[in-house]
């Protein structure tokens, strides 16, 4: 049983077990809904599903061209689309001319390379955390996805991601 609840002064409680999570609205009331991306993940794959967290401070722009964007930044993300091109990269090799950009963001990596046939790996993870008020951004790549909250948040995403069932681990 994971038990999981935010209190008025701040004060973060969580048990954790194997069946369910439920209290004070997290999960939206319905146990079902809590962790069950991360426990479909173990029954196929025989482990829990692991998110590492990246220690660096990310930022989301959109940019004028690639020409200014620093490839050789570990973590760079560009998407182009017949409206606009976008950059998220750590926010120390944010380019100069950029038309707008937002900081303040952390990041969480789902590990390992996850089978295309996984079905609703994102999706559970984003109710998970919309249902505790913790608003997202999400980059895809080839083998995994990275989710990107804000730094205010950060902390508090990854003890409810805890408490749903899947492994968080430091960078």
């Amino acid at each position: 049983i994971s038990i999981y609840d935010r209190r008025s002064d701040g004060f973060l409680f969580c048990f954790q077990s194997f069946s369910f999570c439920w209290i004070g609205g997290l999960c939206g009331g319905n146990p079902d809904s809590c962790g069950g991306d991360s426990f479909q993940y173990q029954k196929e794959t025989g482990k829990n599903m692991t998110l590492k967290m990246i220690e660096r401070d990310f930022s989301i722009c959109k940019i004028r061209n690639i020409a200014q964007v620093d490839f050789t930044d570990e973590f760079c993300f560009v998407g182009k689309t017949d409206q606009e091109l976008s950059l998220v990269c750590t926010s120390d090799c944010v380019p100069k001319d950029v038309l707008e950009c937002e900081h303040g963001w952390k990041a969480f990596r789902i590990e390992g390379v996850l089978d295309f046939s996984l079905i609703g790996i994102l999706s559970k993870i984003s109710e998970l955390l919309a249902k505790n008020k913790i608003g997202i951004f999400v980059v895809s790549t080839y083998n995994t996805d990275y989710i990107l909250t804000k730094k205010e948040q950060y902390k508090f995403a990854a003890d409810v991601l805890k408490c749903g069932g899947y492994s968080v681990v430091s960078y």
